[in-house]
């Protein structure tokens, strides 16, 4: 399996308006992101003019990269590359199957497309609307797409110990996702009014939230802050409760823990109508502020029963695309296209963008 970047060069259009101008209107300007948003994929009209438009930008060097890998099948992980392939299939320019991974419970236009031959889903509850979208294309739930050492259940005490942290504390881990946006100062106060429990925040790439809130709470005992980090996996299973701003893949990621969320700090765009769908679902929780937060908090750190997700019959995406291709999965078969580069027999591409669940 080869992974690419979708969006192209990094100074091509794609890349600049669906990564860097993105970025700056969640991080510095989000009444302005969910103006885009409301205009380029709520308003029908809109969302029509925008996928022209993304299709017309997006086509050729979609083109010339699956030409230049010849895949058996495309993946998709970013809505911005999902809809351009699905017109691209439509319209017969793309003659090999294209699976779109859904990874978002709702607001789905642009995740799904009625071109895409399959919509692989983590949340069975995202069926019913892909199925409004798509006229009834293909589609079925999936175990998430996350990486192995997601799936090793830990023991919290044992991860806390291993994290240098006091192993008998309850943990609140805070997140602001891969680009740390929301209200994350908001998110440890919150926290910190509950008593004796220990706060970790990741603030992601963002420099200047990182550098920010290390200089406030460098003095303070209860709480340690961290920038973009490989260990998302060992502090959720540490973490007795994550509150988490933007909703994306960090959430089932807590789920694959048995880690309880609660959604505060960010309500733009995309991620409230998700947000939204997720709390009216019982998956997460919800705080509009800090005072709700902690009542939120203390409500969660009472209950004692552990989250269990995942049924252990969802089928995983490697068997789901391998039969989408026609190929009857064997044990080995599955498990070289999770850990080898490129299948012996069969190879896809996958094409998505690096700062998923940030993305509209």
């Amino acid at each position: 399996m080869t992974v690419h970047n979708g969006l192209g060069a990094s100074r091509g259009p794609l890349r600049v308006f669906l990564e860097r101008f993105v970025r700056w209107q969640l991080t510095h300007c989000p009444a302005a992101y969910s103006f885009s948003y409301a205009v380029g994929v709520r308003w029908k009209l809109g969302r029509q003019i925008a996928l022209r438009v993304l299709y017309g930008v997006a086509r050729s060097g979609l083109r010339s990269l699956i030409d230049a890998e010849q895949p058996d099948v495309v993946i998709s992980t970013y809505p911005g590359i999902t809809a351009p392939l699905g017109v691209m299939r439509q319209r017969g320019q793309l003659q090999i199957p294209v699976c779109a991974l859904v990874t978002d419970l709702a607001s789905l236009h642009f995740w799904a497309h009625p071109g895409a031959d399959l919509h692989l889903v983590s949340y069975p509850e995202s069926l019913r609307e892909i199925a409004e979208i798509t006229n009834g294309a293909p589609a079925r739930a999936a175990r998430p797409p996350l990486g192995l050492t997601h799936w090793a259940k830990r023991e919290r005490c044992a991860a806390r110990r291993a994290l240098g942290l006091d192993p008998e504390l309850p943990l609140v881990l805070v997140s602001g996702g891969g680009w740390g946006v929301g209200d994350l100062r908001g998110a440890i106060e919150g926290a910190l009014d509950v008593e004796l429990l220990q706060v970790i925040v990741v603030c992601g790439d963002n420099e200047l939230a990182t550098r920010r809130l290390s200089d406030h709470y460098a003095s303070h005992s209860r709480v340690r802050v961290l920038g973009y980090t490989h260990a998302m996996a060992d502090l959720l299973g540490a973490a007795n409760v994550l509150v988490h701003s933007t909703g994306g893949m960090t959430c089932l990621e807590a789920a694959a823990q048995g880690c309880p969320v609660i959604a505060y700090g960010f309500t733009h765009g995309h991620v409230r109508h998700n947000t939204q769908a997720m709390v009216r679902h019982g998956l997460i929780g919800h705080a509009k502020n800090p005072d709700q937060l902690t009542r939120e908090l203390r409500q969660t750190l009472d209950r004692t029963q552990t989250l269990a997700p995942y049924a252990d019959d969802r089928a995983c995406a490697s068997t789901a695309i391998l039969d989408l291709i026609g190929h009857t999965p064997a044990s080995s078969a599955i498990r070289a296209t999770e850990r080898k580069p490129r299948c012996s027999s069969h190879s896809c591409s996958e094409l998505g963008s690096r700062h998923r669940s940030s993305m509209p």
